[in-house]
């Protein structure tokens, strides 16, 4: 009995170390995937742009201004990125999944406050609003037709229905 269960593991352990030599062959086999000719290098780190968003602290003091610059990174992204419209509800609803119930409540705040500072933000005369951030360099105006791009990460939020 005793034998039986030895050459039963060593045939067991004999098959996986095939199996993760076969695996390893293939992946260094594979060719490096390239981003497509309209990816942008901020969409690699799109997930830490979702993060960012943490920084308003809505309630807290000075988060109009954190919304007013994450709001200008996000509008910066949305107009360059070459993520299609179904890649940023994924990710971004993959994102917001991690989290867990007192945290998701949080960041849909923090959404809520950016939703509202990024719609402002498409309006003509927000000027003022930008340079009390430290945000007079930025590429406003950035047109007043919402970005579909960041329309996604707000429907997928639950914030805007279409």
């Amino acid at each position: 009995m005793k034998r039986a269960v030895a050459v039963f593991l060593v045939f067991a352990v004999t098959i996986l170390l095939c199996a993760c030599g076969v695996k390893a062959v293939m992946k260094t086999n594979l060719p490096a995937p390239t981003p497509g000719p309209t990816a942008s290098p901020l969409d690699a780190d799109f997930e830490e742009m979702l993060d960012g968003f943490n920084e308003i602290r809505a309630g807290s003091s000075g988060c109009s201004l954190r919304a007013v610059q994450q709001a200008v990174k996000l509008l910066d992204w949305g107009v360059a990125t070459g993520m299609n419209i179904d890649e940023i509800a994924a990710r971004t609803s993959a994102f917001i999944q991690t989290m867990d119930g007192a945290v998701t409540e949080s960041y849909i705040e923090q959404l809520t406050m950016l939703y509202e500072t990024y719609r402002q933000l498409l309006t003509e005369g927000q000027e003022s609003l930008l340079e009390s951030a430290g945000c007079a360099d930025t590429a406003y105006p950035w047109g007043g037709t919402p970005i579909a791009g960041i329309e996604a990460i707000f429907e997928t939020a639950g914030l805007v229905n279409h």
